[in-house]
């Protein structure tokens, strides 16, 4: 009787093991799987030195493979090319698509759209400035689009406060589902998954891991509630700083590659502090200084203003404006605030009109004056800009002519 052979399971497509035959062996490779890189992407998220101190190869070698990853994710198309001309990144770029709010408000702080695709925001601000509540809104817009979240969860916000029920009520408000609809409700939180971390050895263990998750669920939005306050609890002024930081680097460094290697939406929120060297103005900023902002795409800065009034600031962005908006936290989790929207855009509408009427004078464009012709129709517009300059001309020509 002749045996048959036992079918080996088909290898995923961003598996390492296609570019590390000769180059690991058996031991090597357990010891990559054993520090959470299993994909490509895995890869591409560490640095050669990384790979270095993890699988004990040498340093060459290990800049070798993570070329190759880097080249066979471009190859596969999941990713941004990392060659393109003007034009093509041009068109790249233009038809990235965005993830809205859908509270108007807060998508004016992006253009009228929202976060793009392989981006990384920051939200900052106090307790109970409505940051977790964004979160909440972003996750309800992504699994309304039918696009797989997973809800990293490191204050006990989500996972120890009724998080699920929170998703549902704001789900229903914006009438993506019925009241009192159980299985709706159950279809529509199908595609979440939710981690929780309770320190900031757990949240960088499961940042390491993270690619199963987001590989085999394709996950499409990833939110990180509280993860830097963690290293906030776990390290005690000046004497620690430095080694705080450089954690702080290993995480913030995973966190800006998800978006980029995984081709999804990435956000998360942060603590604040007050500066004690501001005398005037607002003295609050972001924890983790310039290790956390500089991986952020966006940074948003959020307060309370009233009982029933909430600020947002945009205030880094590579291709937005910095400028502030009013909104207010109910039933849709963050709403418009619909005052304060009327005011800001009939502010905006008369500031676009100022500017509109300086660059017709800086063009020498005059307001159109229509009057009646002798044929009882209104005079064709006039540029007086260069009525002048040809009336100018001819009392040139006619001095030149008399003399």
């Amino acid at each position: 009787m002749v045996r048959k052979k036992k079918e080996e399971p088909e290898e995923h497509r961003y598996s390492i093991k296609s570019i590390m035959t000769g180059t690991a062996g058996t031991t090597r490779m357990k010891r990559f799987t054993e520090g959470g890189i299993k994909y490509l992407q895995d890869i591409c998220m560490r640095a050669p030195q990384d790979l270095h101190r993890i699988s004990n190869l040498d340093l060459v070698d290990c800049e070798k493979i993570w070329m190759q990853a880097r080249k066979q994710l471009d190859e596969i198309g999941e990713i941004r090319p990392s060659k393109m001309s003007s034009k093509e990144l041009y068109v790249y770029q233009k038809n990235t698509p965005t993830l809205k709010s859908n509270c108007e408000a807060f998508d004016i702080l992006f253009g009228g759209e929202g976060p793009k695709r392989g981006t990384l925001t920051e939200i900052y601000g106090a307790f109970g400035s409505g940051k977790s509540q964004y979160l909440f809104t972003m996750v309800v817009e992504a699994l309304n689009q039918g696009l797989p979240a997973l809800f990293i969860d490191c204050e006990d916000t989500f996972t120890e406060g009724d998080g699920m029920k929170r998703l549902i009520e704001i789900a229903v408000a914006k009438g993506y589902v019925k009241k009192g609809d159980e299985d709706a409700h159950m279809d529509f939180i199908e595609k979440l998954e939710v981690e929780s971390a309770s320190n900031h050895t757990e949240a960088q263990y499961i940042l390491d891991h993270l690619s199963e998750i987001l590989v085999e669920k394709e996950i499409k939005l990833v939110v990180l509630d509280g993860a830097i306050g963690l290293f906030r609890k776990a390290y005690h002024g000046r004497g620690e700083l430095s080694v705080r930081q450089d954690h702080l680097k290993d995480l913030m460094t995973m966190i800006g590659s998800i978006p980029v290697y995984f081709n999804c939406w990435a956000i998360m929120t942060n603590q604040v502090q007050a500066d004690p060297s501001v005398f005037f103005g607002d003295p609050t900023k972001p924890i983790g200084g310039n290790v956390v902002g500089h991986e952020a795409t966006y940074r948003l800065y959020v307060k309370i203003m009233s009982d029933q009034k909430w600020s947002a600031k945009m205030v880094d962005s590579p291709h937005h404006a910095k400028q502030a908006i009013t909104f207010r936290l109910g039933r849709k989790g963050v709403e418009d605030h619909e005052e304060e929207l009327k005011k800001y855009k009939k502010a905006a509408a008369e500031v676009e009109e100022k500017e509109q009427k300086a660059l017709d004078k800086l063009n020498g464009v005059e307001p159109e004056i229509l009057g009646e012709g002798p044929d009882g129709l209104p005079d064709p517009p006039t540029n007086k800009g260069e009525d002048i300059i040809e009336s100018t001309q001819a009392l040139i020509n006619k001095d030149l002519l008399d003399e």
